[in-house]
């Protein structure tokens, strides 16, 4: 029923049911307690002893089993911790490795044919992996402290439990603890199999780091492929860039040097074509001027041959002649100069057309060259041609291995995001585990809070127990102490009895001869606390008697003998009158009373007659006249006394013992000097 109450109370949402549950249980445990300590003050003292070496022996036992228990629990936690600490450096060299292999390639990467929003959400990605990683790992330091602070926990419940088993002979306590432990044996079972789920899940998350770091490195692979060959496609358009420019440079030059070598010619030929335009002119001058003279010439010969003829007409015709030969001496002169001027411009026309065959020659040349720059800039435009058709080919299969390796990049990105995917999907397993934790640590600390405000309980009723447990020893000791003084004084009145008889019959004359009436001897005062049986140890007081029958009816008083028992005894002496507190030695063949701790019983043999176990008297003189025993009936008015006194502090019962102590003394000086030696040992209350 208990371990019921227990599992509904777990269970339950309402903590008030649960410890109104356990207020009714805590009362019934009260009663229980109390009926048990009463019913084991009743019982005997070898039975109480097997008891307490029973209870002493499972305590043993229990103890024993609670350290093995411990040590094979401790194991596998300790196991697991130097695990999750292995796992944890291995996780960590992981990190570095992939924080340098990110920071090498994000110091090696190149952005100009990977689109930015592909490296964002990769970078993305990669930093959600790394917040994942780092919460992961934050988890398992979480993980581990509680998993310490659990053991440390346990560890303490074990040892109270210990101390609290140690000190306590209860078998209710025992059976609360058992189950508290078989709470504690499930509940660590249940926080084994989340931590298998959780190291699976770390297996899991693992695996997937694994394969996502095999993707990053295949994907970086890819990377450095593009980029390679981006690189070559720039190395030859730059090649490609560099010719042209060349060959456009070249042609260039070519064209202004033709152009300039043109123009030059050009020029010159105008200018020695404007000579010879006005060389030819001046000739044909000088040729008409010749042609002329050369007929005048003629005409003056004719002339000449027709003044031989003609004498009157000489005179004038010497005249023209004159005239005609100053004008030939001209002619001569101006022919003389023009023939010079001819020589000379035979010499100009001549080195103008040595310059004109240099220039036609230079022309062939430069024809020449121009031919083969032309011939050069038509292999330049095929091989340019043939390297635009070789690179619009190669471009075409870069475009295609590029396609592909986009095709393979959209295919390890799909793939990469359903492994973000998956670690989502654990994260929040992670976290639906963790508040499974969260939940079952609080659980356990309200069970905690529960077991330490049972065990305070248990606690104060175990001090309560053992105060009214020292309260009854006290008041057993007590009742020995008085049975003690009370064997004492009647082993002194039959003494003096007995004195009293030997005294009366050697007093007697001779002459009676036993006639004569005797007068009865005067009965033994009652006893202050009520004559009871002797072979019966006393009551103790705060344990409610057992169920008696009413006492018989008694005859009526004798006149001048004993009172009835439950009557008050006429005129009683005072205690210290009646027993005199001078130290009197313990009388011959008896020994002293015991002492008040002592737990030594002398020899049945030689004590008193009214001991248990001594032997029955020879004759009937040696019995006192003592009243029949009181039999009390049952009654709640002495039911609530005795509980009373049995829950009365024990400062009162130090001072009714203290009270009664002044009142009584022994029979012996040994007695009252072992009540002086016996130490005092101070309450624990």
């Amino acid at each position: 029923m208990a371990n019921s109450s227990n599992e509904y109370c777990l269970k339950s949402e309402n903590p008030e049911d649960c410890a109104l549950g356990t207020r009714d249980s805590n009362s019934g445990n009260d009663f229980f307690q109390e009926t048990i300590m009463e019913f084991l003050l009743n019982l005997p003292n070898d039975v109480v002893s097997t008891v307490l070496i029973t209870a002493l022996t499972t305590i043993l036992f229990l103890l024993g089993y609670i350290y093995i228990d411990k040590s094979n629990r401790i194991r596998p936690l300790i196991a697991k911790i130097n695990k999750l600490e292995k796992a944890l450096l291995l996780a960590e060299e992981e990190n570095k490795i992939a924080k340098d292999k990110l920071l090498q390639e994000l110091n090696n990467k190149v952005n100009d044919n990977i689109s930015s929003d592909a490296l964002d959400s990769l970078q993305q990605k990669l930093e959600d992996a790394l917040n994942a990683k780092t919460s992961l790992e934050e988890q398992i330091v979480n993980l581990e402290k509680e998993l310490e602070n659990s053991t440390e926990v346990g560890l303490e419940l074990n040892r109270m439990l210990s101390d609290f088993l140690s000190s306590q002979d209860s078998d209710v306590l025992v059976a609360n603890i058992e189950q508290l432990q078989r709470q504690l044996v499930e509940q660590q079972g249940t926080i084994n199999s989340y931590s298998e789920t959780l190291n699976v899940k770390e297996t899991e998350i693992h695996e997937l780091r694994l394969e996502l770091e095999i993707s990053n490195s295949k994907l970086t692979e890819l990377q450095k492929e593009n980029e390679r060959a981006t690189a070559n496609l720039l190395k030859i358009e730059e090649e490609k860039y560099e010719l042209q420019n060349k060959l456009e440079s070249e042609v260039n030059a070519l064209k202004r040097h033709i152009e300039q070598l043109t123009i030059s010619s050009t020029a010159q030929i105008n200018k020695l074509s404007d000579e010879l335009k006005i060389v030819q002119k001046k000739a044909e001058e000088s040729q008409r001027n010749a042609e002329l003279k050369t007929k005048e010439y003629s005409l003056l010969k004719e002339n000449t041959l027709k003044l031989k003829t003609l004498k009157d007409e000489d005179i004038s015709s010497l005249l023209d002649v004159a005239t005609f030969k100053a004008e030939l001496e001209l002619l001569s002169k101006e022919k003389h100069l023009l023939l010079e001027h001819c020589k000379q411009s035979d010499e100009v026309k001549d080195s103008i057309e040595k310059q004109y065959q240099k220039v036609v020659n230079e022309m062939q040349t430069l024809q020449r060259r121009y031919d083969e720059a032309d011939r050069e800039k038509l292999e330049a435009q095929t091989k340019l041609e043939v390297l635009e058709n070789y690179f619009k080919e190669r471009e075409t299969n870069l475009q295609k291995e590029l396609a592909k390796h986009e095709a393979m990049f959209m295919e390890k990105q799909g793939e990469t995001y359903s492994i973000t995917e998956k670690i989502k999907f654990m994260q929040e397993e992670l976290q639906n585990y963790k508040a499974q934790n969260e939940s079952l640590k609080q659980e356990i600390m309200e069970q905690e809070v529960q077991m330490k405000s049972q065990i305070s309980l248990l606690e104060k009723r175990v001090h309560e127990n053992w105060v009214n447990a020292r309260q009854a020893e006290r008041k057993l000791e007590e009742a020995k102490q008085e049975a003690a003084q009370l064997r004492n004084r009647l082993t002194i009145r039959e003494r003096t009895l007995q004195e009293e008889k030997y005294q009366n019959r050697l007093k007697s004359p001779p002459e009676q001869n036993g006639e004569l009436p005797v007068s009865p001897t005067p009965a033994s005062p009652p006893l202050i606390f009520g004559a009871r049986d002797l072979t019966t140890s006393p009551p103790l007081q705060g344990l409610p008697p057992p169920f008696l029958p009413p006492p018989p009816f008694m005859p009526p008083p004798i006149p001048g003998g004993v009172p009835p028992p439950f009557m008050p005894p006429p005129s009683m002496p005072p205690l210290q009158a009646m027993f005199p507190s001078d130290r009197r030695p313990a009388p011959l063949g008896r020994m002293s009373s015991p002492p008040i701790d002592s737990r030594y019983s002398p020899d049945s043999r030689a004590y008193s007659p009214y001991s248990r176990n001594s032997p029955s008297p020879t004759s009937d003189d040696d019995y006192c006249h003592s009243p029949p025993p009181l039999h009390r009936g049952y009654s709640p008015i002495n039911n609530r006394e005795s509980k009373r006194e049995y829950r009365r502090s024990p400062g009162a019962s130090k001072v009714s013992r203290n009270h009664k102590g002044s009142m009584h003394s022994s029979g012996s000086a040994n007695s009252n000097e072992s009540l002086e030696k016996i130490p005092r040992k101070p309450s624990k209350v």
